[in-house]
């Protein structure tokens, strides 16, 4: 009786474990819409695609197509659907998504969102 007891306990420790490891993870934090107060906005979809809309330099650009990053790393590759590829380093700490957006054009536009959906 002791021993069922012990391995049942074991089991649902086990399991709390294993989902404060994975319920936590960057990937799922990063899905969602963030904003900032300025207007830039990125839609981060669970299927690996983006819609987003960021002023760089004063020029608003609409820009969609998908992502991938590895998880624990920081780097996101943005496959934008006119062909380019966007590099952008990330964090998010405390409900702040903060990320550099580049384009092609070498201007880079630091970001700080906060999730709104």
């Amino acid at each position: 009786m002791k021993k069922s007891k012990f391995l049942i306990v074991a089991a649902m420790m086990s399991f709390v474990a294993l989902l404060s490891f994975t319920g936590c993870s960057s990937s799922t934090l990063l899905i969602g819409t963030w904003q900032d107060s300025k207007g830039n906005e990125i839609e981060f979809v669970e299927d690996g695609t983006f819609n987003s809309s960021i002023a760089v330099g004063g020029i608003t650009e609409e820009l969609s197509g998908t992502f991938a990053w590895q998880e624990g790393s920081t780097a996101i590759n943005f496959y934008v659907s006119d062909g380019r590829i966007l590099l952008s380093i990330f964090e998010i700490n405390g409900g702040i998504l903060k990320m550099s957006w580049a384009t092609d054009t070498s201007t880079t536009e630091l970001l700080s969102l906060q999730k709104i959906k």
